[in-house]
Protein backbone atom coordinates (compact mmCIF):
# COMPACT_ATOMS: atom_id res chain seq x y z
CA UNK A 1 0.00 0.00 0.00
CA UNK A 2 1.54 3.29 -1.07
CA UNK A 3 0.74 6.46 0.86
CA UNK A 4 1.81 10.05 0.66
CA UNK A 5 5.30 10.55 2.03
CA UNK A 6 5.73 12.99 4.89
CA UNK A 7 8.63 14.75 6.59
CA UNK A 8 8.94 14.19 10.34
CA UNK A 9 11.44 15.48 12.92
CA UNK A 10 13.17 12.95 15.15
CA UNK A 11 12.14 14.37 18.51
CA UNK A 12 12.88 13.36 22.10
CA UNK A 13 13.11 14.89 25.54
CA UNK A 14 16.57 15.54 27.04
CA UNK A 15 17.86 12.64 29.10
CA UNK A 16 18.43 8.89 28.89
CA UNK A 17 15.81 6.53 30.29
CA UNK A 18 17.31 3.56 32.15
CA UNK A 19 14.32 2.60 34.31
CA UNK A 20 11.45 0.57 32.88
CA UNK A 21 10.81 -0.37 29.26
CA UNK A 22 12.64 1.28 26.35
CA UNK A 23 9.38 1.11 24.37
CA UNK A 24 8.12 4.60 25.09
CA UNK A 25 7.86 7.70 23.02
CA UNK A 26 9.75 10.38 24.93
CA UNK A 27 13.36 9.72 25.97
CA UNK A 28 16.49 8.30 24.44
CA UNK A 29 17.03 4.77 25.68
CA UNK A 30 20.75 4.13 25.32
CA UNK A 31 23.84 6.28 25.38
CA UNK A 32 27.51 6.49 26.27
CA UNK A 33 29.65 9.62 26.71
CA UNK A 34 26.74 11.82 25.63
CA UNK A 35 25.21 14.78 27.43
CA UNK A 36 22.15 16.93 26.89
CA UNK A 37 23.04 20.63 26.87
CA UNK A 38 20.41 23.26 26.18
CA UNK A 39 18.12 20.27 25.62
CA UNK A 40 20.15 18.74 22.75
CA UNK A 41 22.58 15.80 22.63
CA UNK A 42 26.29 16.37 22.17
CA UNK A 43 29.38 14.36 22.94
CA UNK A 44 30.90 14.92 26.35
CA UNK A 45 34.20 16.77 26.01
CA UNK A 46 37.64 15.22 26.02
CA UNK A 47 40.28 15.05 28.73
CA UNK A 48 44.02 15.44 29.20
CA UNK A 49 46.08 14.18 32.09
CA UNK A 50 48.81 15.85 34.11
CA UNK A 51 52.19 14.16 34.43
CA UNK A 52 53.27 14.01 38.08
CA UNK A 53 57.06 13.95 38.44
CA UNK A 54 58.99 12.66 41.43
CA UNK A 55 62.65 13.64 41.15
CA UNK A 56 62.24 14.19 37.37
CA UNK A 57 60.71 10.72 36.91
CA UNK A 58 57.03 10.46 35.86
CA UNK A 59 55.12 9.02 38.82
CA UNK A 60 52.17 6.72 38.28
CA UNK A 61 49.25 6.05 40.60
CA UNK A 62 49.43 2.25 40.36
CA UNK A 63 46.89 -0.35 41.52
CA UNK A 64 48.88 -0.60 44.78
CA UNK A 65 47.14 2.63 45.80
CA UNK A 66 43.55 3.82 45.53
CA UNK A 67 42.98 7.59 45.11
CA UNK A 68 40.38 8.89 47.58
CA UNK A 69 40.58 12.70 47.33
CA UNK A 70 41.78 15.51 45.08
CA UNK A 71 42.31 19.25 45.50
CA UNK A 72 43.23 21.99 43.02
CA UNK A 73 44.77 24.92 44.88
CA UNK A 74 46.41 28.18 43.75
CA UNK A 75 49.07 29.77 45.92
CA UNK A 76 49.85 33.47 46.35
CA UNK A 77 52.26 33.39 43.39
CA UNK A 78 49.59 31.99 41.05
CA UNK A 79 51.09 28.50 40.93
CA UNK A 80 48.66 25.60 40.62
CA UNK A 81 48.90 22.76 43.11
CA UNK A 82 47.38 19.36 42.37
CA UNK A 83 46.99 17.36 45.56
CA UNK A 84 45.92 13.72 45.58
CA UNK A 85 45.25 11.56 48.62
CA UNK A 86 45.46 7.78 48.30
CA UNK A 87 44.59 4.74 50.37
CA UNK A 88 47.41 2.24 50.23
CA UNK A 89 46.67 -1.32 49.20
CA UNK A 90 50.25 -2.37 49.93
CA UNK A 91 52.72 -0.73 52.32
CA UNK A 92 55.34 -0.60 49.54
CA UNK A 93 53.68 2.45 47.97
CA UNK A 94 55.64 5.65 48.55
CA UNK A 95 53.02 8.08 49.82
CA UNK A 96 49.52 8.79 51.12
CA UNK A 97 49.43 12.38 49.84
CA UNK A 98 51.22 14.05 46.95
CA UNK A 99 51.43 17.74 45.98
CA UNK A 100 52.55 18.55 42.43
CA UNK A 101 53.11 22.25 41.69
CA UNK A 102 52.79 23.84 38.24
CA UNK A 103 53.76 27.37 37.25
CA UNK A 104 51.52 29.68 35.24
CA UNK A 105 52.83 28.34 31.93
CA UNK A 106 52.06 24.73 32.85
CA UNK A 107 55.52 23.48 33.81
CA UNK A 108 55.87 21.33 36.91
CA UNK A 109 58.27 22.86 39.40
CA UNK A 110 58.07 20.95 42.70
CA UNK A 111 56.61 17.73 44.08
CA UNK A 112 56.22 16.76 47.72
CA UNK A 113 54.78 13.62 49.27
CA UNK A 114 54.36 11.89 52.62
CA UNK A 115 52.84 8.71 54.03
CA UNK A 116 50.24 8.46 56.80
CA UNK A 117 51.21 6.56 59.95
CA UNK A 118 48.57 3.90 59.26
CA UNK A 119 48.12 4.31 55.50
CA UNK A 120 45.83 1.43 54.51
CA UNK A 121 42.08 1.91 54.10
CA UNK A 122 42.28 5.66 54.68
CA UNK A 123 39.96 8.30 53.28
CA UNK A 124 41.83 11.58 52.77
CA UNK A 125 40.18 14.94 53.38
CA UNK A 126 41.86 18.21 52.35
CA UNK A 127 40.95 21.37 54.31
CA UNK A 128 42.39 24.79 53.44
CA UNK A 129 42.70 26.89 56.62
CA UNK A 130 44.22 30.12 57.93
CA UNK A 131 45.95 29.83 61.30
CA UNK A 132 47.55 32.55 63.41
CA UNK A 133 51.06 31.45 64.38
CA UNK A 134 53.48 33.90 66.01
CA UNK A 135 51.04 36.73 65.20
CA UNK A 136 51.19 35.89 61.49
CA UNK A 137 48.24 34.63 59.45
CA UNK A 138 49.46 31.41 57.90
CA UNK A 139 47.59 29.59 55.14
CA UNK A 140 47.84 25.83 55.42
CA UNK A 141 46.40 22.75 53.79
CA UNK A 142 45.42 20.11 56.34
CA UNK A 143 45.34 16.50 55.14
CA UNK A 144 43.32 14.11 57.30
CA UNK A 145 43.87 10.38 57.05
CA UNK A 146 40.47 9.18 58.25
CA UNK A 147 39.82 5.48 58.86
CA UNK A 148 36.29 5.37 57.47
CA UNK A 149 37.01 4.33 53.88
CA UNK A 150 35.54 0.86 54.36
CA UNK A 151 32.85 1.79 56.91
CA UNK A 152 31.02 5.12 56.84
CA UNK A 153 30.00 4.60 60.49
CA UNK A 154 33.50 3.79 61.73
CA UNK A 155 34.57 5.25 65.08
CA UNK A 156 38.24 4.42 64.55
CA UNK A 157 40.53 7.34 65.33
CA UNK A 158 42.07 9.45 62.56
CA UNK A 159 45.33 7.85 61.45
CA UNK A 160 47.34 11.00 60.80
CA UNK A 161 46.86 14.71 60.16
CA UNK A 162 49.43 16.26 57.84
CA UNK A 163 49.88 19.90 56.87
CA UNK A 164 51.79 21.95 54.34
CA UNK A 165 52.22 25.54 53.23
CA UNK A 166 52.32 26.86 49.66
CA UNK A 167 55.80 25.45 49.25
CA UNK A 168 57.86 22.96 51.17
CA UNK A 169 57.40 19.54 52.66
CA UNK A 170 54.46 18.02 54.47
CA UNK A 171 54.72 17.77 58.25
CA UNK A 172 52.73 15.93 60.89
CA UNK A 173 50.19 17.87 62.94
CA UNK A 174 50.15 16.56 66.51
CA UNK A 175 48.03 19.29 68.13
CA UNK A 176 50.72 19.64 70.77
CA UNK A 177 50.58 23.29 71.77
CA UNK A 178 53.46 25.41 73.00
CA UNK A 179 53.10 26.60 76.60
CA UNK A 180 52.57 30.30 77.18
CA UNK A 181 55.64 31.80 78.82
CA UNK A 182 55.43 34.81 81.12
CA UNK A 183 58.12 37.42 80.59
CA UNK A 184 59.41 37.18 84.15
CA UNK A 185 58.43 33.62 85.08
CA UNK A 186 59.09 30.08 84.07
CA UNK A 187 56.33 28.09 82.42
CA UNK A 188 53.29 28.12 84.66
CA UNK A 189 52.19 24.70 83.38
CA UNK A 190 54.05 21.58 82.25
CA UNK A 191 54.65 21.34 78.53
CA UNK A 192 51.34 20.14 77.04
CA UNK A 193 51.16 16.60 75.77
CA UNK A 194 49.64 15.59 72.44
CA UNK A 195 45.86 16.09 72.46
CA UNK A 196 44.87 12.59 71.37
CA UNK A 197 41.17 13.29 71.90
CA UNK A 198 41.12 15.24 68.62
CA UNK A 199 42.20 12.20 66.61
CA UNK A 200 39.67 10.02 68.44
CA UNK A 201 36.77 12.43 67.94
CA UNK A 202 37.31 13.74 64.37
CA UNK A 203 36.07 10.51 62.78
CA UNK A 204 33.73 12.32 60.36
CA UNK A 205 36.01 15.09 59.15
CA UNK A 206 36.91 18.76 59.55
CA UNK A 207 35.56 22.09 58.31
CA UNK A 208 37.09 25.57 58.41
CA UNK A 209 34.50 28.31 59.01
CA UNK A 210 34.73 31.82 60.43
CA UNK A 211 38.39 31.70 61.56
CA UNK A 212 37.78 28.45 63.42
CA UNK A 213 38.40 24.82 62.67
CA UNK A 214 35.42 22.55 63.34
CA UNK A 215 35.54 18.79 63.46
CA UNK A 216 32.75 16.25 63.75
CA UNK A 217 32.19 12.55 64.29
CA UNK A 218 30.34 9.92 66.27
CA UNK A 219 27.38 10.54 68.58
CA UNK A 220 26.58 13.81 66.85
CA UNK A 221 29.67 15.56 68.18
CA UNK A 222 30.73 18.91 66.69
CA UNK A 223 33.72 20.64 68.32
CA UNK A 224 35.35 23.95 67.38
CA UNK A 225 38.69 25.58 68.05
CA UNK A 226 39.52 28.79 69.79
CA UNK A 227 40.01 31.77 67.50
CA UNK A 228 42.98 32.85 69.61
CA UNK A 229 46.60 31.91 69.21
CA UNK A 230 47.08 31.87 73.00
CA UNK A 231 44.66 30.54 75.58
CA UNK A 232 44.75 28.78 78.94
CA UNK A 233 48.52 28.39 78.89
CA UNK A 234 48.52 27.04 75.35
CA UNK A 235 49.88 28.66 72.22
CA UNK A 236 49.60 27.70 68.56
CA UNK A 237 52.58 26.53 66.58
CA UNK A 238 53.30 24.91 63.25
CA UNK A 239 52.31 21.43 64.51
CA UNK A 240 49.36 22.78 66.50
CA UNK A 241 47.73 25.38 64.25
CA UNK A 242 44.51 25.49 66.30
CA UNK A 243 43.73 25.15 70.00
CA UNK A 244 41.09 22.63 71.06
CA UNK A 245 39.93 21.88 74.59
CA UNK A 246 38.38 18.56 75.56
CA UNK A 247 36.03 20.10 78.13
CA UNK A 248 34.98 23.16 76.11
CA UNK A 249 33.51 24.39 72.86
CA UNK A 250 31.38 21.53 71.57
CA UNK A 251 27.80 20.59 70.84
CA UNK A 252 26.04 17.29 70.17
CA UNK A 253 23.58 17.76 67.33
CA UNK A 254 22.32 14.17 67.03
CA UNK A 255 22.75 10.67 68.41
CA UNK A 256 24.17 9.20 65.20
CA UNK A 257 27.42 9.96 63.41
CA UNK A 258 27.99 13.29 61.64
CA UNK A 259 29.17 12.49 58.11
CA UNK A 260 29.69 15.85 56.41
CA UNK A 261 29.53 19.58 57.12
CA UNK A 262 29.41 22.73 54.98
CA UNK A 263 29.10 26.45 55.59
CA UNK A 264 25.81 27.78 54.32
CA UNK A 265 25.34 31.41 55.25
CA UNK A 266 26.60 34.03 57.67
CA UNK A 267 29.87 35.87 58.13
CA UNK A 268 33.05 35.06 60.00
CA UNK A 269 31.52 35.95 63.36
CA UNK A 270 28.08 34.40 62.84
CA UNK A 271 28.46 31.30 60.71
CA UNK A 272 25.57 29.04 59.81
CA UNK A 273 26.64 25.46 59.17
CA UNK A 274 24.67 22.55 57.76
CA UNK A 275 25.60 19.04 58.89
CA UNK A 276 24.58 15.70 57.44
CA UNK A 277 24.28 12.78 59.83
CA UNK A 278 23.51 9.22 58.82
CA UNK A 279 19.79 9.88 59.21
CA UNK A 280 19.19 13.62 59.45
CA UNK A 281 20.15 17.08 58.25
CA UNK A 282 20.86 19.64 60.98
CA UNK A 283 21.47 23.39 60.78
CA UNK A 284 23.36 25.21 63.51
CA UNK A 285 23.53 29.00 63.71
CA UNK A 286 25.80 31.08 65.92
CA UNK A 287 23.55 33.15 68.19
CA UNK A 288 26.28 34.32 70.57
CA UNK A 289 25.51 37.81 71.87
CA UNK A 290 21.85 37.80 70.89
CA UNK A 291 19.19 38.88 73.38
CA UNK A 292 21.75 40.98 75.29
CA UNK A 293 23.72 37.88 76.23
CA UNK A 294 26.80 38.66 78.33
CA UNK A 295 29.90 37.17 76.71
CA UNK A 296 32.62 36.11 79.15
CA UNK A 297 34.47 33.85 76.71
CA UNK A 298 34.34 34.79 72.99
CA UNK A 299 35.13 31.17 72.07
CA UNK A 300 32.23 29.74 74.07
CA UNK A 301 29.81 30.06 71.18
CA UNK A 302 26.07 29.58 71.50
CA UNK A 303 24.55 27.67 68.60
CA UNK A 304 20.87 27.28 67.88
CA UNK A 305 20.11 23.85 66.47
CA UNK A 306 17.42 23.22 63.87
CA UNK A 307 16.67 19.75 62.53
CA UNK A 308 15.81 20.22 58.85
CA UNK A 309 14.97 16.57 58.23
CA UNK A 310 14.74 13.37 60.24
CA UNK A 311 13.75 11.44 57.13
CA UNK A 312 16.89 11.76 55.03
CA UNK A 313 20.07 9.79 54.44
CA UNK A 314 23.49 10.26 52.89
CA UNK A 315 25.36 7.77 50.73
CA UNK A 316 28.97 8.72 51.44
CA UNK A 317 31.26 11.33 52.97
CA UNK A 318 32.06 12.83 49.54
CA UNK A 319 28.61 12.74 47.95
CA UNK A 320 27.34 16.25 48.83
CA UNK A 321 27.78 18.81 46.03
CA UNK A 322 27.11 22.55 46.37
CA UNK A 323 25.92 24.23 43.17
CA UNK A 324 25.04 27.95 43.29
CA UNK A 325 24.38 27.80 47.03
CA UNK A 326 22.09 24.75 46.75
CA UNK A 327 23.20 21.34 48.03
CA UNK A 328 22.53 18.08 46.18
CA UNK A 329 23.30 14.54 47.32
CA UNK A 330 22.24 10.89 46.94
CA UNK A 331 20.76 9.12 49.93
CA UNK A 332 20.36 5.40 50.34
CA UNK A 333 17.24 5.07 48.14
CA UNK A 334 16.61 8.52 46.66
CA UNK A 335 18.29 11.82 45.81
CA UNK A 336 17.92 14.99 47.89
CA UNK A 337 18.27 18.75 47.48
CA UNK A 338 18.56 21.48 50.12
CA UNK A 339 17.67 25.04 49.12
CA UNK A 340 16.42 26.19 52.52
CA UNK A 341 14.36 23.05 53.03
CA UNK A 342 15.28 19.41 52.43
CA UNK A 343 13.33 17.92 49.52
CA UNK A 344 13.55 14.77 47.39
CA UNK A 345 15.22 15.45 44.03
CA UNK A 346 13.02 14.08 41.28
CA UNK A 347 14.61 11.40 39.13
CA UNK A 348 12.26 9.36 36.97
CA UNK A 349 14.93 8.31 34.45
CA UNK A 350 17.60 6.28 36.25
CA UNK A 351 16.91 6.34 40.00
CA UNK A 352 15.86 2.69 40.19
CA UNK A 353 18.76 1.51 38.05
CA UNK A 354 21.22 3.52 40.14
CA UNK A 355 20.12 2.07 43.46
CA UNK A 356 19.61 -1.44 42.07
CA UNK A 357 23.14 -1.63 40.64
CA UNK A 358 25.23 0.27 43.21
CA UNK A 359 27.49 -1.87 45.40
CA UNK A 360 26.55 -0.69 48.89
CA UNK A 361 29.53 -2.52 50.41
CA UNK A 362 31.67 0.15 48.69
CA UNK A 363 29.37 3.12 49.36
CA UNK A 364 32.19 5.27 50.80
CA UNK A 365 33.80 5.32 47.35
CA UNK A 366 30.89 7.33 45.93
CA UNK A 367 31.85 10.94 45.23
CA UNK A 368 30.24 13.91 43.54
CA UNK A 369 31.74 16.69 41.40
CA UNK A 370 30.07 19.61 39.66
CA UNK A 371 30.86 20.58 36.08
CA UNK A 372 29.63 24.16 35.91
CA UNK A 373 30.49 24.75 32.25
CA UNK A 374 27.83 22.21 31.27
CA UNK A 375 25.34 22.74 34.15
CA UNK A 376 26.05 19.26 35.53
CA UNK A 377 26.63 17.32 38.73
CA UNK A 378 28.39 13.97 38.34
CA UNK A 379 28.11 11.22 40.95
CA UNK A 380 30.57 8.38 40.43
CA UNK A 381 29.61 5.05 41.97
CA UNK A 382 30.73 1.38 42.19
CA UNK A 383 28.59 -1.21 40.45
CA UNK A 384 27.74 -4.66 41.75
CA UNK A 385 29.56 -7.69 40.43
CA UNK A 386 33.03 -6.13 40.23
CA UNK A 387 36.18 -7.32 42.01
CA UNK A 388 36.74 -6.09 45.55
CA UNK A 389 39.57 -3.78 44.48
CA UNK A 390 37.51 -2.11 41.71
CA UNK A 391 36.01 1.24 42.67
CA UNK A 392 33.60 3.54 40.85
CA UNK A 393 32.87 2.32 37.33
CA UNK A 394 29.94 4.51 36.33
CA UNK A 395 28.68 8.07 36.73
CA UNK A 396 25.11 9.27 36.98
CA UNK A 397 24.79 12.88 35.81
CA UNK A 398 22.17 15.47 36.78
CA UNK A 399 21.71 18.57 34.59
CA UNK A 400 20.54 21.29 36.98
CA UNK A 401 19.31 23.62 34.20
CA UNK A 402 17.47 21.11 32.02
CA UNK A 403 16.40 19.14 35.13
CA UNK A 404 17.24 15.83 33.50
CA UNK A 405 19.45 12.78 34.02
CA UNK A 406 21.86 10.67 31.99
CA UNK A 407 24.84 8.44 32.74
CA UNK A 408 28.06 7.02 31.34
CA UNK A 409 30.65 4.31 31.89
CA UNK A 410 33.80 5.74 33.46
CA UNK A 411 36.21 4.37 36.08
CA UNK A 412 37.18 7.06 38.57
CA UNK A 413 38.20 7.29 42.24
CA UNK A 414 38.25 11.01 43.18
CA UNK A 415 37.43 14.42 41.75
CA UNK A 416 37.38 18.17 42.28
CA UNK A 417 35.94 21.21 40.51
CA UNK A 418 38.39 24.08 40.08
CA UNK A 419 36.41 27.30 40.44
CA UNK A 420 39.45 29.37 39.47
CA UNK A 421 40.19 27.60 36.19
CA UNK A 422 36.62 26.45 35.54
CA UNK A 423 37.39 22.77 34.89
CA UNK A 424 36.34 19.49 36.43
CA UNK A 425 39.21 17.22 37.45
CA UNK A 426 39.01 13.51 38.18
CA UNK A 427 41.50 10.84 39.20
CA UNK A 428 41.15 7.43 37.63
CA UNK A 429 41.93 5.08 34.79
CA UNK A 430 41.94 5.56 31.03
CA UNK A 431 38.46 5.86 29.54
CA UNK A 432 39.82 4.66 26.20
CA UNK A 433 42.02 1.82 27.47
CA UNK A 434 45.61 0.82 26.78
CA UNK A 435 46.47 -2.86 26.97
CA UNK A 436 48.08 -3.70 30.31
CA UNK A 437 47.63 -0.19 31.76
CA UNK A 438 45.66 -0.33 35.01
CA UNK A 439 47.13 2.84 36.50
CA UNK A 440 45.25 5.95 37.58
CA UNK A 441 45.92 9.48 36.36
CA UNK A 442 44.83 13.05 37.12
CA UNK A 443 42.52 14.20 34.29
CA UNK A 444 41.38 17.70 33.35
CA UNK A 445 38.00 17.47 31.63
CA UNK A 446 36.37 19.41 28.77
CA UNK A 447 39.65 19.60 26.84
CA UNK A 448 38.99 18.98 23.15
CA UNK A 449 37.15 15.78 22.21
CA UNK A 450 39.79 13.08 22.72
CA UNK A 451 41.61 11.38 25.55
CA UNK A 452 45.21 12.63 25.75
CA UNK A 453 47.53 10.58 27.97
CA UNK A 454 50.85 12.41 28.22
CA UNK A 455 52.56 9.47 29.93
CA UNK A 456 52.54 7.56 26.63
CA UNK A 457 54.81 7.82 23.61
CA UNK A 458 53.86 10.75 21.38
CA UNK A 459 52.32 8.60 18.67
CA UNK A 460 50.15 6.80 21.26
CA UNK A 461 49.02 9.74 23.39
CA UNK A 462 45.75 10.60 21.63
CA UNK A 463 42.82 8.18 21.59
CA UNK A 464 39.25 8.85 20.45
CA UNK A 465 36.37 8.64 22.92
CA UNK A 466 33.35 7.02 21.23
CA UNK A 467 29.99 8.66 21.90
CA UNK A 468 26.51 7.48 20.94
CA UNK A 469 22.83 7.73 21.77
CA UNK A 470 19.71 5.88 20.65
CA UNK A 471 16.45 7.73 20.05
CA UNK A 472 12.98 6.61 21.21
CA UNK A 473 10.90 4.21 19.11
CA UNK A 474 8.72 5.57 16.31
CA UNK A 475 6.01 3.37 14.84
CA UNK A 476 2.51 3.55 13.46
CA UNK A 477 1.70 0.58 15.69
CA UNK A 478 2.84 2.43 18.84
CA UNK A 479 4.10 6.03 18.68
CA UNK A 480 4.07 7.69 15.27
CA UNK A 481 6.81 10.16 14.29
CA UNK A 482 4.77 12.95 15.91
CA UNK A 483 4.83 11.01 19.21
CA UNK A 484 1.10 10.32 19.04
CA UNK A 485 -0.33 6.92 19.90
CA UNK A 486 -1.30 5.68 16.43
CA UNK A 487 -2.41 2.06 16.94
CA UNK A 488 -2.29 1.22 13.21
CA UNK A 489 -0.80 -2.19 12.44
CA UNK A 490 1.39 -1.10 9.53
CA UNK A 491 5.09 -0.86 8.93
CA UNK A 492 6.78 2.50 8.71
CA UNK A 493 9.03 3.05 5.73
CA UNK A 494 12.06 5.35 6.02
CA UNK A 495 13.05 6.84 2.67
CA UNK A 496 15.56 9.47 3.69
CA UNK A 497 17.37 10.91 6.71
CA UNK A 498 18.30 14.60 6.66
CA UNK A 499 20.85 15.15 9.46
CA UNK A 500 21.19 18.47 11.26
CA UNK A 501 24.50 18.35 13.12
CA UNK A 502 27.21 20.85 14.00
CA UNK A 503 30.51 18.97 13.98
CA UNK A 504 34.21 19.49 14.49
CA UNK A 505 36.63 19.56 11.57
CA UNK A 506 37.37 15.86 12.09
CA UNK A 507 33.81 14.72 12.73
CA UNK A 508 33.29 11.03 12.03
CA UNK A 509 29.73 9.80 12.56
CA UNK A 510 27.37 7.01 11.58
CA UNK A 511 23.64 6.52 11.91
CA UNK A 512 22.07 3.11 12.46
CA UNK A 513 18.44 2.36 11.65
CA UNK A 514 17.20 -0.28 14.09
CA UNK A 515 13.96 -2.12 13.27
CA UNK A 516 11.96 -4.31 15.67
CA UNK A 517 9.03 -6.56 14.82
CA UNK A 518 7.82 -6.65 18.42
CA UNK A 519 8.99 -4.98 21.65
CA UNK A 520 10.87 -8.16 22.67
CA UNK A 521 12.39 -8.75 19.23
CA UNK A 522 16.11 -8.46 18.60
CA UNK A 523 16.83 -5.42 16.40
CA UNK A 524 17.77 -5.66 12.76
CA UNK A 525 20.32 -2.92 12.18
CA UNK A 526 21.61 -1.16 9.09
CA UNK A 527 24.41 1.41 9.53
CA UNK A 528 25.32 4.29 7.20
CA UNK A 529 28.04 6.93 7.18
CA UNK A 530 26.82 10.38 8.18
CA UNK A 531 30.05 12.13 7.29
CA UNK A 532 32.24 12.64 4.23
CA UNK A 533 36.01 12.48 4.73
CA UNK A 534 38.09 15.37 3.48
CA UNK A 535 40.60 17.95 4.58
CA UNK A 536 37.72 19.03 6.78
CA UNK A 537 35.11 16.34 7.24
CA UNK A 538 31.53 17.32 6.50
CA UNK A 539 28.00 16.08 7.18
CA UNK A 540 26.20 14.35 4.33
CA UNK A 541 23.16 16.43 3.31
CA UNK A 542 20.92 13.36 3.14
CA UNK A 543 21.01 9.59 3.61
CA UNK A 544 18.86 8.18 0.80
CA UNK A 545 18.43 4.60 1.96
CA UNK A 546 15.12 2.81 2.22
CA UNK A 547 14.40 0.78 5.36
CA UNK A 548 11.09 -0.40 6.73
CA UNK A 549 9.97 -1.99 9.96
CA UNK A 550 7.12 -2.12 12.40
CA UNK A 551 9.08 -0.25 15.10
CA UNK A 552 12.13 1.89 14.39
CA UNK A 553 14.69 3.92 16.28
CA UNK A 554 18.01 5.51 15.35
CA UNK A 555 21.48 5.31 16.87
CA UNK A 556 23.84 8.22 16.21
CA UNK A 557 27.49 7.42 16.91
CA UNK A 558 30.67 9.49 16.85
CA UNK A 559 34.07 7.82 16.78
CA UNK A 560 37.44 8.88 15.51
CA UNK A 561 40.18 11.20 16.69
CA UNK A 562 38.96 14.79 16.85
CA UNK A 563 35.31 13.86 16.29
CA UNK A 564 32.75 15.94 18.17
CA UNK A 565 29.13 16.85 17.51
CA UNK A 566 26.19 18.96 18.61
CA UNK A 567 22.82 17.70 17.44
CA UNK A 568 19.99 19.76 16.03
CA UNK A 569 16.63 18.56 14.71
CA UNK A 570 17.16 15.74 12.23
CA UNK A 571 14.32 14.97 9.80
CA UNK A 572 13.19 11.75 8.15
CA UNK A 573 11.07 11.20 5.06
CA UNK A 574 8.64 8.40 5.92
CA UNK A 575 5.42 6.73 4.84
CA UNK A 576 3.01 4.02 5.93
CA UNK A 577 4.14 0.83 4.24
CA UNK A 578 3.15 -2.82 3.74
CA UNK A 579 -0.19 -3.39 5.44
CA UNK A 580 -0.47 -6.35 7.77
CA UNK A 581 -3.41 -8.76 8.20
Amino acid sequence: MATQKQMFPIIYKPGILRDGSPFQGSYCTKGQWVRFFRGWPQNIGGMKNYVLYLQTVPELLPPSSTPTAALIYYDSDGNKHILVGVSLVTQQHKYSVIDATYNNIGGQTLTYFKKFTNPTNTLTQFVVVISIINNVKTELILCLGMKNYLDINSNEAVSTILAKKDTGEFWTVKFKADPVKNQNEEFKQPIPTEDNFIFKEATGGMLYVGNRLFYYGNNGLVRWSSASQEKLNKKTNITCPFLFFEDKYSINISTDKVIYGAEWRGGANSPTIIFWTLGSVVLITNTTGSNNQIIDDPDDLSFSRKVLSRDSSILSSNSVVEYDGIFYWPGTQRFFVFNGVVLPLENNLNRQTFFDTIDMSKRQRVFGVKNVSRDEIWWFYPEKGKDANVGCTRAVIYNVVDNTWYDTDIERAAGYFDNTGGNMYTVGKNLSPYEGDNNSYVWQHEVGNDQVNLYKEVEEQVKPIPSFFTTPIISYATFNPQKQVAGIDYNIGIERIEPNIVGTKKIKMTVSINTYEYPASAPVTATYDLTIDGEENSIRPAINERKQGRNINFTFKSEGIGSGYQMGTTFVLAEIDDGRP
